[in-house]
């Protein structure tokens, strides 16, 4: 008779519990491992072969494999029947990769970086880009990807800025619900990361210690987490490195049991940051033992460790044993992750090869990768309107190191487009290579060669210069992530974080040099986080930032340049007009830039600051268009002194005389409140595309979330008063009558 956990027509809750009884303890914290084939190739034999030899030497680490970028679906499928067939209860492994913007392969499709794609302020086309991550990692066989990133971005100088969403909340929540939305549709558990307050290490270092207000954690950095656990029910998450306020999140059952479970309502699987385990003991020293860490991780909530066997090894066995811990955390542990291989359908059918990704499937969502990248560059400076540029202009110089090869951020595997797709590449194609001139002028950092002499002469004999400075990463990804161009050493990514957030390397001194030609200079701004550019914004005639525009990058400037494409993005993070001006996200508290408001300059000194304003140099939802919009007709309906929820009106209106795309941002501001109100909150946008003198009227509807703060109680109210709704150069009114409280969704720290 067939076993129930082997049979399909039963009810997954049964499936898990017959299975999870046959089990021994051995085979359950096998499933609490993962097998990584990062960094070997002894799954494979020397003619290219699967080594099962290998697999059988590793059955007590086989709850998912990771990294499958060497493998093909008819492989896996020689992997998952291996499994089946050879091993006591037939258990398969689950296959888990990253995607962050793309899914990692060297068929993939390398999207540009989620700060940039979350820069284009579009839900559909980031669903649109999504989707296509969604079925590239069904071609691979996987069934949990890890993404999105939920973080919010506060300090620019922490490396993964280019991971994430940007620096609001409200922002971020929505891009990442439409991630998970995007994927689990289609079958792959999206593990949501990094839970929580990841992304405000102190001093900007990645891994450093967290310091936030209680306030502060649950108003901005827990506010995505919870609108996505809500609203897209992601089936897996990924703690934090950090320790917040002295606790190691890996470890800690007040935020993976009681915020995370038990009040966020978090109903998925867990999966361990790839060694973080480890760091509980020999980096954040906050255990005694190996043994002490598996077991407080174990009873925090982890369900499975990754990379490789620390905590949960033999010691978690023995402690279970010796009954230091519960086997009924096993088990509760053990279950999640079974619940998802059998609603993953693992169990029951092999993987479709139909679907295999190949070289052509990338091919077949470029357009879509350029769809994005154009979409997604911010044009922040337009002087003269030099923008577009005529097809008539003559030669053009394009300097600087990342003229001539395509940034694409990291978490991007095995990349082949880098430099087919180059801006330089597809100038050439566009005006011909003989009006194409070309310097490198420098690297990205102070190791590389820097020759400004050879850019100036190209700049001189150009009618413009195109400088595209920036990072360099083109990283796998993850905490021992490697830069695949070795070359070029990597200047932004995970654990490439700054001191300074002045151009790296000579980048500064070329862009000096060039400008002194004469020649009139649009700067391109490739990079993962926000640069001080303040003296570009001052000199050169057009700054785009581009972000990691990925693979289709060259191609999608180039049409920007020429005016095929209309810039329509916004900054998702506010630009810092020095590193001693962090923070400079726009979201502030309004005693957050000074009291005196004198502020001076260098030549006459002021109070806040002495010598420079306190303004961001570029704030959030800045960003240029070859046209112009007019808003008019700001209305609050059906009364500005009724009750929640609200809708908001605004007509929006293309007055120029090309087509272009508009984010339309709305703003929330709380006059006066108990609790020390924001001076102000995104919260609602949409996008609109509008031919020259076509209008359209944008609606929003309101509801408590736009209007509430946590108060002195730690509840979240609605306090009555006046708010102040604010859409482009509109601004409405908006008085609630009466305060609203909802001590149900208050949290307990």
């Amino acid at each position: 008779m067939l076993p129930v956990y082997k049979d399909a027509s039963q009810p997954v809750e049964l499936r898990v519990k017959d299975l999870l009884s046959k089990m021994t303890l051995e085979e359950k914290v096998a499933q609490m491992r993962l097998l990584c084939l990062h960094g070997t190739d002894a799954y494979k034999t020397a003619d290219g072969k699967l080594n099962f030899d290998y697999f059988k030497e590793h059955t007590d680490a086989c709850g998912a494999i990771f990294n499958i970028i060497g493998l093909t679906l008819k492989e896996l499928n020689e992997i998952r029947s291996w499994y089946i067939e050879n091993t006591r209860l037939g258990i398969p492994p689950s296959i888990h990769s990253e995607g962050l913007h793309g899914a990692i392969h060297r068929n993939g499709t390398t999207f540009p970086s989620s700060v940039a794609m979350a820069a284009s302020f579009d839900r559909d086309l980031y669903r649109k880009a999504v989707g296509t991550i969604g079925d590239q990692l069904n071609g691979l066989g996987v069934d949990t990807v890890y993404a999105p990133n939920l973080d919010v971005s506060r300090d620019p100088r922490w490396g993964r800025v280019e991971e994430h969403y940007g620096e609001d909340p409200y922002l971020i929540a929505e891009f990442g619900a439409a991630y998970v939305e995007e994927v689990q549709k289609r079958g792959i558990s999206s593990c949501i990361k990094h839970f929580a307050v990841h992304s405000a290490p102190d001093s900007g270092i990645n891994l450093a210690p967290v310091h936030e207000g209680r306030r502060e954690i649950e108003s901005i950095y827990l506010y995505p987490f919870r609108q996505v656990i809500e609203r897209a029910k992601p089936e897996a998450l990924m703690p934090a490195y950090s320790e917040e306020d002295g606790e190691p999140l890996h470890t800690s059952k007040r935020w993976m049991r009681r915020i995370l479970r038990d009040q966020l309502g978090f109903e998925g699987f867990t999966v361990s940051d790839y060694g973080a385990l480890w760091m509980v003991l020999d980096m954040h020293f906050a255990a005694r033992d190996v043994k002490e860490v598996g077991i407080r991780a174990l009873e925090a909530g982890v369900d499975m460790e990754a990379p490789d066997q620390f905590a949960y090894a033999k010691c978690l066995e023995e402690a279970v044993k010796n009954g230091e811990v519960d086997e009924a955390l096993v088990d509760e542990a053990v279950s999640r992750l079974l619940k998802h291989k059998f609603e993953s359908g693992i169990f029951d059918r092999p993987y479709d090869e139909s679907k295999q990704l190949t070289a052509q499937t990338a091919e077949d969502a470029a357009s879509i990768a350029r769809q994005v990248a154009e979409n997604s560059v911010v044009l922040l400076k337009n002087e003269n309107k030099i923008l577009p540029l005529s097809e008539k202009i003559g030669k053009i110089a394009v300097i600087g190191p990342n003229a001539d090869r395509v940034s694409v951020g990291g978490y991007s595997g095995t990349i082949h487009r880098f430099y087919q797709n180059s801006l330089r590449r597809a100038l050439a194609r566009r005006i011909g290579s003989e009006n194409v001139l070309y310097a490198e002028g420098c690297g990205h950092t102070k190791q590389d060669p820097t020759d400004l002499a050879s850019a100036v002469a190209v700049a001189e004999q150009a009618d413009v210069a195109v400088l595209v400075l920036g990072d360099w990463n083109a990283g796998f990804g993850g905490v021992g992530g490697d830069i695949k161009d070795l070359n070029h050493p990597g200047t932004c990514g995970e654990g490439f974080d700054v001191s300074s957030l002045d151009l790296p390397g000579d980048q500064q001194q070329l862009l000096e040099a060039v400008y002194q030609t004469g020649t009139p200079v649009i700067l391109i701004m490739e990079s993962g986080r926000p640069y001080a550019i303040k003296w570009a914004k001052e000199h050169v005639s057009a700054i785009l930032q581009a972000w990691y525009p990925g693979e289709e990058g060259g191609n999608a400037l180039c049409r920007l340049l020429f005016g095929d494409v209309n810039p329509s993005a916004k900054l998702p993070i506010s630009f810092p007009q020095s590193v001693g001006h962090l923070p400079c996200y726009y979201n502030h508290k309004h005693s957050a830039k000074g009291f005196y408001k004198k502020p001076g300059t260098p030549t006459e000194p002021g109070r806040d600051y002495v010598f420079s304003s306190p303004d961001s140099l570029f704030t959030f939802g800045d960003g240029l268009s070859y046209t112009e919009f007019e808003y008019s007709n700001l209305t609050v309906f059906p009364d500005p002194t009724d009750e929640l929820p609200v809708k908001v009106t605004v007509t929006v209106r293309n007055i120029g005389e090309r087509f272009g795309g508009e984010p339309v941002l709305l703003f929330v501001s709380d006059v006066r409140s108990t609790i020390a109100p924001y001076v102000k909150q995104l919260k609602a946008f949409d996008k609109v595309f509008l031919q020259p003198n076509e209008s359209k009227t944008v609606s929003f509807t309101l509801g408590f979330d736009a209007f509430s703060q946590i108060n002195e109680d730690y509840i979240p109210e609605a306090e009555a008063g006046e708010f102040i709704l604010q859409v482009g150069s509109q601004k409405a009114s908006f008085m609630l009558k009466k305060s609203i409280q909802k001590p149900d969704r208050a949290l307990s720290f």
